[in-house]
């Protein structure tokens, strides 16, 4: 402790929790030693650290007042108003630089949170660690220990959640069906045209899309569904905020191919000549229900605009139409919508069936 204050004072601020609940079950000397130590840390060059200090040591001596240890609380009644008053004076700043760990410092229980859910799942998720880390934890691997696993046990999430509330809420975590993101099987670092296009046959034509923010929800999902190429009418969409916001960064591993909307009829031409069977997603007198429609191998999926849908000049170069059923008063689906629909059809058909 004494080499890490000396050489690396930035980084300390992350033993003021933990000395801080290592104190709050401790005895009155123990808790008296520990705000020692912390006391010079509070008027530190590092704003982090003063923070973390601070609020650790008010915390003790709350706890200390809670168990009646009157040595404390005579002692650093001062030291406490003074905090107190600091802190209240930083407002939002103490806030955000204690981020989730506000949530570790002031309802973390170990009488209450003392299971292997809360140490491996709630704790990391609350300091926004990667999702991989802590989704797929197999917790009955941990059995063999003392610490409860499952059951009925404390939820230190929603114990903050329900700061108002006085009763912590009781989660059965016997049920360990945890949200969880699909992990790609190949290196993002080495990603090439054989292992991302899953389906090298398949082209969405975005063309006729004026909206940024769903042209980048379209490019999430050709990547996500491994589409050969998107082609849209302006790559300068790309770069926009609206875009991006969607997008998700997928524009970095799709290929995206610019078409100008008065050349989109001859796009077309030359595709169905190189065996494409081009389909259009409108409704219209003669579209087919789309969970009826048998796709090709080699497609080209054409979207509409927003407002207009596809314009009567494409359909001549189109060989067929299909449609999503609706059930409902609106007229249509978002285009984006729409179009992600429509790929995991073909997706379901090409490679799950």
């Amino acid at each position: 402790m004494h080499i890490v204050n000396r050489n690396q004072v930035s980084t300390i601020g992350a033993f003021a929790p933990v000395l801080c609940h290592v104190g709050l079950g401790e005895s009155q000397e123990f808790v008296d030693i520990l705000i020692q130590i912390m006391l010079d840390w509070t008027m530190g060059a590092h704003f982090k650290l003063r923070v973390y200090s601070q609020v650790a040591i008010c915390k003790l001596i709350e706890a200390a007042t809670e168990k009646g240890y009157t040595k404390i609380v005579t002692r650093y009644e001062i030291l406490y108003k003074s905090i107190q008053k600091v802190l209240q004076m930083a407002g939002a700043n103490v806030d955000n630089v204690l981020q989730t760990d506000k949530v570790f410092l002031y309802y973390f229980d170990i009488n209450k949170h003392y299971n292997l859910h809360s140490i491996f799942v709630d704790i990391p998720k609350l300091n926004k660690v990667s999702v991989t880390e802590w989704d797929s934890i197999d917790l009955d691997l941990f059995s063999f220990n003392d610490i409860p696993v499952s059951g009925n046990v404390i939820n230190i999430e929603n114990s903050a959640n329900k700061r108002n509330n006085p009763d912590d809420i009781i989660v059965d975590y016997s049920v360990n069906n945890l949200q969880k993101k699909i992990l790609p099987d190949y290196d993002l670092m080495d990603r090439d045209e054989s292992k991302t296009k899953h389906h090298p046959e398949l082209i969405l034509i975005a063309t006729l899309v004026n909206s940024s923010a769903n042209l980048g929800g379209i490019a999430r999902t050709c990547e996500i569904y491994g589409v050969k190429q998107l082609v849209v009418s302006d790559r300068k969409v790309l770069t926009s905020k609206e875009f991006k916001s969607l997008s998700m960064s997928s524009e970095n591993w799709v290929d995206i191919l610019e078409i100008k909307q008065d050349i989109l009829e001859e796009y077309l031409e030359e595709v169905k000549k190189t065996g494409y069977i081009t389909i259009g997603i409108e409704q219209t007198a003669e579209s087919i229900k789309l969970h009826n429609y048998k796709f090709p191998t080699k497609c080209v999926l054409v979207l509409g605009n927003e407002k207009e849908g596809i314009p009567s000049r494409i359909f001549p170069f189109l060989d067929v139409c299909l449609e999503i059923p609706q059930f409902g008063l609106l007229r249509s689906l978002n285009v984006h919508v729409a179009g992600a629909i429509t790929v995991w059809e073909y997706v379901k058909q090409n490679s799950l069936l």
